[in-house]
């Protein structure tokens, strides 16, 4: 299991889209997380990341709006490239 930890700075709901490739892409709910990296050097950098959250956390969100908090991800590669998502059945973050 990996976690993600940090400031929960917003949430907001996106309608269904259309790509250019025509691929339609359903409404979300997304949860935008200000968290810390290390760098190379030992500096840390300040990093916002959004996630697409369950439609059940919904209710709840208001809860944990500018709170640090820390829930669980997947990851996985796409495109050579290191992705995170939250699955369905995802427990709710708890407040740090």
């Amino acid at each position: 299991m990996y976690y993600v930890a940090g400031e929960v700075i917003n949430y907001f709901s996106t309608d269904e889209t259309k790509g250019k490739d025509g691929k339609v892409y359903p409404a979300s709910d997304k949860l935008q997380v200000l968290g810390e990296v290390e760098t190379k050097g030992g500096d840390v950098k300040k990093e916002l990341v959004t996630f697409v959250v369950p439609s059940h956390w919904k209710s709840r969100i208001k809860e944990i709006i500018g709170k640090k908090v820390f829930f669980q991800v997947q990851l996985y590669v796409s495109d050579g490239r290191l992705s995170s998502f939250i699955g369905g059945s995802a427990a709710f973050p708890k407040v740090a």
